[in-house]
C-alpha cells in the first residue's frame, strides 16, 4: 500500500481468534505532526500486520486573506533579516496554524488543487546548468519561461501560470541573487501569455486586487524600481554586499545598480559583470560623465570638477574620491568586466577632454 506506514505486531499463538484483533481504541499518534488511524488485518494466528493510515487532510485553500498574509510575512522577514532570505526562512510560513512552503526547487509553487501559483522563482543559472533565460520586455514587464516538459508536473504547473493570467491574482517573484539567497518581489501579476512563457508585470491588468495588496505602499518601499530592472539591481547589490563600490555607503535605499555599458546599448546586458553598485551621487556622476573608472579599477574625476571650489559634498563626495580603487565582489564572475570598463572609460576621457 503506497503511502502507508506499516507496523508489525506479534501476538501469542491462540490468543487471537480469526477475524478478531486486540486493537487499541482511538487514534494513535506516531508522528509529531500527524494523527494516524489503525487498520488491522490478520495474516496468521500468531502474526498481525497493523497499517497506520493518515486521516484525510483538508489542506489550505487559496484566498485573498492568505496571499495578504504571505506579503505581511515577507515584510516581517525582511525587516528582521534584511532583503536577502534563505529558502528555510521563506518556507517557515504558516497560515491558520498549518505550514505552507512558499517556494520550491522547480520554480513554480502551485499548491495541490490550487488553480493559480503562489510564487515563481527566477534563477541566475545558465540553461546548460539547468536554469532558464527569462527576458526583459521593458516597462516593468518580464517573460517568465514555462517549465520544460522533462518533468511530469510541468503541464499542470504551466497551466497554473496561464490561469493566473486570467484570474489576475497577485503572487511573489523570488529572485535568486546568489548562492542560496533570494530576494522576494511582491506583489507581481501575470498579465499575458506567449508561446514560451507568461508575461510578469509589477502592475495588475485591472484594479481588482489594488486594495488587497496596497500597491502604493509597495511602490514607495523600493522607489518604484520596475520589475525588468529589479533582478539586475538585486543581483548587483548582493554581489557588492549592499555597499557603494566607490565610497562604501551602505544605505541600501540610496544605492543603485549602475550599468557599465548602458542598457540601451546592444552590449548593455543585465549581467552582474556589467554592473557596479553605486550610491546615487556617484551613479549620477558616472553617467554624466563627471567620474570615470579605468580598467585597472581606479576612480578618476573630471579635471574641471577637480578645480572647482564649492561645498563639502563636492570636496568629500567627488574630489576626495579621485585616485581611489573601487571595491569589487569576491567572486571573479561577479567582478566588473575589464573590456566594458575600458569602453566606458574611453567615453569618459573623450567627453571630458
Amino acid at each position: 500500500m503506497a503511502g502507508v506506514c506499516r507496523v508489525r505486531a506479534t501476538a501469542r499463538a491462540g490468543s487471537v481468534k480469526p477475524g478478531r484483533l486486540p486493537l487499541a481504541r482511538g487514534p494513535l499518534r506516531c508522528h509529531p505532526h500527524r494523527t494516524w488511524h489503525l487498520i488491522a488485518r490478520p495474516v496468521q494466528a500468531h502474526n498481525t500486520v497493523i497499517c497506520l493510515d493518515p486521516p484525510p487532510m483538508a489542506g489550505i485553500q487559496d484566498s485573498d486573506e492568505l496571499r495578504a498574509a504571505v506579503f505581511a510575512f515577507l515584510d516581517e522577514l525582511q525587516r528582521e533579516h534584511g532583503p536577502y532570505l534563505t529558502r528555510g526562512q521563506i518556507n517557515s510560513f504558516a497560515f491558520d496554524g498549518q505550514p505552507l512552503s512558499l517556494m520550491v526547487q522547480n520554480g513554480i509553487r502551485t499548491p495541490s488543487r490550487w488553480p493559480d501559483p503562489l510564487s515563481i522563482t527566477s534563477t541566475n543559472r545558465s540553461e546548460d546548468a539547468g536554469g532558464y533565460t527569462d527576458e526583459d520586455r521593458g516597462e516593468g514587464l518580464r517573460l517568465y519561461r514555462y517549465m520544460r516538459e522533462r518533468s511530469t508536473a510541468a503541464p499542470a504547473l504551466n497551466r497554473s501560470l496561464d490561469h493566473a493570467a486570467i484570474s489576475g491574482r497577485p503572487l511573489v517573484y523570488f529572485i535568486e541573487v546568489g548562492e542560496r539567497r533570494y530576494e522576494p518581489v511582491y506583489p507581481v501579476f501575470i498579465t499575458g501569455t506567449e508561446h514560451h512563457g507568461v508575461i510578469v508585470s509589477d502592475e495588475p491588468a485591472s484594479g481588482e486586487y489594488a486594495e488587497l495588496v496596497d500597491l502604493r505602499r509597495y511602490a514607495r518601499r523600493e522607489a518604484r524600481v520596475r520589475l525588468h530592472q529589479r533582478e539586475f539591481r538585486s543581483r548587483v547589490l548582493f554581489a557588492y554586499s549592499d555597499r557603494c563600490c566607490i565610497c562604501s555607503l551602505r544605505h541600501r535605499g540610496l544605492l543603485d545598480a549602475a550599468h557599465i555599458v548602458d542598457d540601451a546599448h546592444e552590449q548593455g546586458v543585465a549581467l552582474v559583470s556589467n554592473g557596479l553598485a553605486m550610491c546615487r551621487i556617484h551613479h549620477g556622476a558616472y553617467d554624466q560623465p563627471l567620474l570615470g573608472i579605468s580598467p585597472d579599477l581606479k576612480v578618476e574625476i573630471n579635471g574641471e570638477v577637480l578645480g572647482e571650489i564649492d561645498g563639502p559634498m563636492l570636496r568629500h563626495g567627488l574630489q576626495d574620491m579621485h585616485g581611489r580603487s573601487i571595491d569589487v565582489p569576491r567572486r571573479p564572475t561577479d567582478q566588473p568586466d575589464r573590456d566594458r570598463l575600458a569602453w566606458k572609460y574611453g567615453r569618459f576621457k573623450g567627453l571630458s577632454a
